[in-house]
């Protein structure tokens, strides 16, 4: 939500009143699937287009429950909210054609919900910031790095695990992928393919609703 010019003051005071709106409880992650421009005619901003893996109807959900809560305060206008996902990537002018050109699916995934006071010119200063549960955990152990995903769906848990590769060893990658169509034996070949160069050997294990890949030194 973009408050406009707002108390800081009034605005933490709202936060602190009603914390239990922050516990989404659930992780946001998705893939961006195509370019935006906003608004579509004379367009001022090139945009991307996120789809979320799951979930999807109780992110909508808190999204509403936060806009009708703001506006109760009267710190939103609630009729002129009309939310649209997306992720700015630039503002105009800009070259639609060489950013089409260029453009792949690629994924995401949220790490915290975030508060900030604008300071003009394109400057921003993080007021809050509440942490949001991911798709994947980490472990390490004496020989092996563990990332695992739980979840009742192979094209989920696949995906999730995906995103803890790409955290954990800080690929930059370029493939692109329908991430919702990832089954098991392409995930297997797409795991190959990351680790081709590295340092790494991999094993998968799963166990009704978790996944884990399991990497070792070679």
């Amino acid at each position: 939500a973009f408050l406009g010019q707002t108390e800081i003051s009034k605005l933490l005071k709202f936060v602190e009143e009603i914390p239990a709106i922050w516990d989404l409880e659930i992780p946001i992650f998705g893939y961006f699937n195509k370019l935006l421009l906003l608004p579509p005619f004379k367009a001022r901003v090139l945009g991307l287009n996120p789809l979320f893996f799951e979930n999807t109807e109780k992110i909508f959900t808190f999204q509403q429950t936060l806009t009708n809560e703001l506006a109760q305060v009267g710190l939103l206008n609630q009729k002129s909210v009309n939310w649209l996902p997306h992720v700015s990537l630039v503002r105009a002018p800009f070259n639609y054609l060489s950013y089409s050109k260029h453009f792949f699916n690629f994924p995401f995934y949220c790490e915290s919900i975030v508060i900030y006071e604008s300071l003009g010119h394109l400057k921003y200063k993080e007021l809050l910031s509440y942490p949001l549960k991911e798709p994947f955990t980490i472990s390490e152990t004496e020989n092996s790095i563990l990332i695992k995903a739980f979840g009742l769906k192979s094209e989920q848990l696949n995906f999730s695990l995906y995103l803890g590769l790409i955290k954990f060893s800080g690929l930059n990658l370029h493939l692109n992928i329908d991430f919702f169509s990832i089954d098991d034996q392409r995930f297997h070949e797409l795991i190959s393919t990351l680790l081709i160069d590295s340092d790494f050997s991999f094993t998968i294990d799963q166990q009704y609703d978790k996944k884990t890949i399991i990497l070792k030194k070679l």
